[in-house]
């Protein structure tokens, strides 16, 4: 039988991306692996896991300037966990009200980061597009379908690194950026295949200029 660790492995092999495959407790990461990965606590997952929670995981991670290490020794902390959780629920919000996706997105508190723009897309074609802008080298998105919502981010690093993080998965690492793109685009496409969701919100950020 294929586990979904298994076609996360091959389609990340396809695109000579390295991947970690988290292990898995009722589709939830459990943040694990090679690579120096650590464990998160599984009361963490008893208390947080609900819907909304790969949202707030994916703003953070980015918000750790996607950094693994980073990510999974501040994931336990009081902060972090207010951080994600303060995500989560704002995602919530937007189902009840007129806030929008964007104002989500520009939560993003790194200041190193600056939002380029959010686009909503619905089909493959123009994800690939949305993936593609120059300027832009992290990007968060969301999946929607009717009682269901999935996040995840990729982006491509300064030093030519380029990283895909699903928490519900697992996360990979490339070296070219027109892989990822590809890789992102078939990934998506198998998420597709098990959920149906209607749309994508694909919100893009850049590194802010610090020189002086």
């Amino acid at each position: 039988m294929v586990t979904k660790a298994d076609k996360f492995r091959e389609i990340s092999a396809r695109h000579n991306g390295y991947s970690v495959a988290f292990s898995q407790r009722k589709n939830y990461g459990y943040f694990r692996g090679g690579g120096g990965l650590t464990r998160v606590a599984e009361k963490l997952f008893n208390n947080d896991a609900k819907e909304g929670y790969c949202f707030g995981l994916s703003l953070y991670f980015l918000e750790c300037s996607n950094d693994i290490d980073q990510f999974t020794n501040l994931y336990v902390s009081n902060v972090g966990r207010g951080k994600i959780r303060g995500y989560q629920k704002s995602q919530a919000v937007t189902r009840t009200s007129n806030i929008t996706h964007h104002t989500l997105a520009a939560m993003l508190l790194q200041p190193n980061y600056s939002q380029v723009y959010e686009k909503k897309v619905s089909t493959a074609e123009e994800l690939l597009s949305a993936l593609k802008t120059p300027d832009a080298s992290s990007y968060l998105i969301s999946l929607a379908s009717k009682g269901s919502s999935h996040a995840i981010t990729c982006s491509a690093m300064p030093d030519g690194n380029c990283v895909y993080f699903d928490p519900n998965y697992g996360m990979i690492s490339l070296r070219d950026r027109n892989e990822l793109v590809q890789m992102v685009s078939e990934m998506i496409g198998e998420l597709n295949i098990q959920k149906s969701y209607k749309h994508f919100i694909v919100s893009a950020y850049s590194p802010k200029n610090t020189g002086h």
